[in-house]
């Protein structure tokens, strides 16, 4: 059975993997990006601001799928769907999970091989 986002949907996460991998090919031009040195001058920043801006415009509970979705491309696939959805939920209190989704180095490749594997997850 697969798994059905609730919020998120397939093409507003296709369009966060065109972003992604547009910041992720600027930032592989000798420089990798680090929530510390996200600043104007660095080379990045302008891609990096429309990857965030994108999943900023997300309701809360978009972000926590988005999250979990990254969190089962890195391999996170022995929880339930709904599992990884609750802990990035849980996560989301007090923290901003923009800033951390938008901080994971190859983003662009968690979230295609979170696709392909949620359709296999319960």
């Amino acid at each position: 059975m697969a798994v059905q986002l609730m919020v998120l949907s397939v093409a507003q996460v296709q369009e966060i993997i065109r972003l992604a991998e547009i910041k992720d090919a600027k930032g592989s031009q000798g420089h990798t990006a680090k929530s510390d040195d996200i600043s104007l001058s660095s080379p990045h920043y302008i891609e990096w601001q429309h990857l965030a801006a994108a999943i900023d415009q997300l309701p809360p509970i978009a972000k926590a799928e988005l999250l979990a979705l990254a969190w089962a491309g890195q391999g996170r696939i022995g929880e339930r769907w709904d599992e990884l959805v609750q802990a990035a939920t849980s996560r989301e209190e007090g923290k901003d999970l923009t800033l951390q989704i938008t901080m994971m180095e190859t983003l662009n490749k968690y979230l295609i091989r979170g696709l392909d594997l949620i359709d296999h997850m319960v």
